[in-house]
């Protein structure tokens, strides 16, 4: 087939632009699905934020007596020697909770991995009838903070300000009855 003198060429034009047209979409798709990965796990380390809070304020609830034995500014988890079952029980709550916080049941090569990044909990009692928990990690992106005062939880454990930024806490307040 003859082609006019002005038009070889131009089919091999409209394939190569066309190829860098599909080119840019697999790059559009593949950022795409890295931000969906990444918005996937700041959802589930979320959830199991509330699900480690909720399992506190249970077990604060369950023990009122000694409400005031809770406060802590981060319990810590020791693997080697938890407290034994003659221990009392607010120190296996603080204990077994702290192991949730860092993922010591979740193993991958006698590692864990199933908790909280840089998970930390922490109980405030502001009178003799209202506590507020707290769980505090570490996000993957940069969030702005409203009220940087509203917890102080894990605030310690955070090296830099750029780390700081990054910082999720969530709290609920657990309030007794006292007559």
């Amino acid at each position: 087939m003859l082609s006019a003198p002005g038009q070889r060429g131009v089919g091999l034009i409209e394939v190569l632009i066309a190829l860098v047209m599909i080119s840019f979409a697999l790059l559009g798709l593949a950022a795409l699905q890295g931000k969906a990965q990444r918005a996937e796990l700041e959802s589930y380390q979320r959830s199991q934020a509330l699900i480690l809070l909720q399992d506190m304020a249970s077990r604060l609830r369950a023990n009122p007596a000694q409400r005031q034995n809770y406060v802590t500014d981060g319990a810590i988890c020791n693997e080697e020697s938890p407290p034994d079952s003659s221990a009392a029980l607010h120190e296996r709550d603080l204990h077994e909770w702290a192991c949730l916080l860092a993922g010591h049941r979740e193993r991958l090569s006698d590692e864990p991995v199933g908790g909280l990044i840089r998970g930390h909990g922490c109980i405030e009692r502001i009178d003799d009838d209202l506590f507020v928990i707290s769980v505090a990690w570490q996000g993957l992106t940069r969030v702005p903070r409203p009220n940087p005062e509203v917890s102080t939880c894990g605030q310690s454990s955070v090296p830099d300000a750029e780390e700081e930024e990054r910082r999720r806490t969530l709290s609920i307040p657990v309030r007794f009855y006292v007559p």
